[in-house]
């Protein structure tokens, strides 16, 4: 297929369907919102949020929680790799000495 060059005609075509498209686009993104405003909001009939609402909220929390858990085991692991790190750095001072003491001239 050869390549056909936008003209006018189809330029117009293509902007009237771009237009149609971003405002079907921004209707969706309305109406997302607005679910999301009624999610949240709790019902006027009772003291109790919608169950939408409550899922956001134990769903929420869970995540939260999961994320405590998985910091707790990033901080233990931090504290054993500096350990570690300590320990290789006692033995790199360790085999460092020998080796100033074993070959004076040639370590510095």
């Amino acid at each position: 297929m050869l390549y056909k060059p936008m003209i006018p005609d189809r330029l117009d075509q293509l902007e009237s369907l771009m237009v149609d498209v971003l405002q079907k686009i921004d209707e969706l993104i309305e109406e997302q919102s607005e679910l999301l405003d009624m999610a949240l909001q709790p019902d006027q009939s009772s003291e109790t949020p919608p169950k939408s609402g409550t899922n956001l909220i134990t769903s929420t929390q869970r995540q939260l929680g999961n994320i405590k858990a998985s910091q707790k085991i990033l901080c233990a692991d931090l504290k054993r790799v500096k350990i570690s790190q300590a320990s290789l750095q006692a033995g790199q001072d360790l085999i460092l000495e020998i080796l100033r003491e074993n070959f004076p001239n040639h370590i510095s």
